[in-house]
């Protein structure tokens, strides 16, 4: 009796082992034809823009805008508004695909009774196409090319006409404060553009001024002026700006400062620049240090 437990006991393990390594297991890792699980395939449920017109991203003109189409099935809506009639070049292109997958989308353009005017695909390489397009609000409609997922950038070139969507305040009351050691970047997207920004020092810091210009329309120079105030408004330095980089040092007190970008003639124009601190503490952090405050991405 012994003799027969022991041949059960053994026949019994090797029926285990053998239904084990023909894929008995359903929580392997391997699925049946031997080839382990792509991870790529599985969906991002975090989407970085809304799927529908009605919480579509407003845009302004002259600003770029980075995407992706990170759900197997996604759609990016994004809206922008004229208040004249205005050519409109819409300058696109995919940047990546996901490994084994075409980085091919589509680009459309509404108006805002849904009539389609521009349907066109996005690749790697820029396309540019222009309408003519009266006051109103439109629509761009971004989708996926059989459910790849890929990464997208676009741009709204105001070919002719006037932009009235400002990316930053026109006051110091509202000026956008930036920290030390930070790139900025932005639009003079009106004729009239001023665009303020305001820092703190908490001590004396000697901070050097980086900046330059980055675009110019169609036609027009792309200088600008750069100044900077301190909180009595006092001019502390007024300069241009142009597509060279230009630097300059100021030794200030502590105390709220304000930063200040005009056009030159009315030119529409980019920027950029950054607050380099050459001396003293930089007291103004850009992202938490703890993961209680940790900012939320996609």
């Amino acid at each position: 009796m012994k003799i027969n437990n022991i041949k059960l006991i053994i026949l019994l393990s090797v029926v285990m082992i053998i239904f084990s390594a023909c894929g008995g297991d359903s929580s392997s890792p391997i699925n049946n034809n031997n080839n382990p699980v792509n991870k790529n395939s599985q969906t991002v449920t975090r989407d970085d823009n809304s799927n529908t017109t009605t919480n579509a991203q407003e845009i302004s003109l002259n600003n770029q805008v980075i995407g992706n189409l990170e759900v197997a099935d996604d759609i990016d809506y994004f809206k922008f508004i004229l208040t004249e009639q205005t050519t409109v070049e819409f300058e696109r292109k995919s940047t990546y695909g996901n490994v084994g997958q075409s980085n091919l989308s589509w680009f459309y353009v509404y108006n805002n009774s849904g009539t389609n005017l521009l349907d066109d695909s996005m690749s790697s390489s820029i396309t540019k196409q222009s309408l003519t397009l009266n006051s109103g609000t439109y629509y761009i409609k971004i989708s996926t090319l059989s459910n790849n997922l890929t990464g997208y950038q676009f741009i709204l070139n105001a070919i002719t006409g006037t932009v009235t969507r400002d990316d930053n305040s026109n006051t110091t009351t509202n000026a956008q404060e930036i920290s030390l050691n930070n790139q900025v970047i932005g639009n003079l997207e009106v004729a009239d553009d001023i665009d303020y920004f305001k820092f703190i020092l908490t001590e004396q810091t000697t901070v050097e001024f980086e900046r330059k210009s980055t675009y110019g329309n169609v036609g027009q120079s792309n200088l600008s002026w750069f100044y900077v105030y301190n909180n009595s408004g006092t001019n502390l330095l007024d300069d241009s700006m142009s597509s060279s980089i230009t630097k300059q040092s100021l030794t200030l007190n502590s105390g709220t400062y304000y930063i200040k970008i005009s056009t030159l003639s009315n030119n529409l124009t980019g920027y950029q620049f950054i607050l380099n601190a050459i001396t003293g503490t930089v007291t103004r952090d850009d992202n938490s240090n703890t993961t209680t405050n940790a900012q939320e991405i996609s």
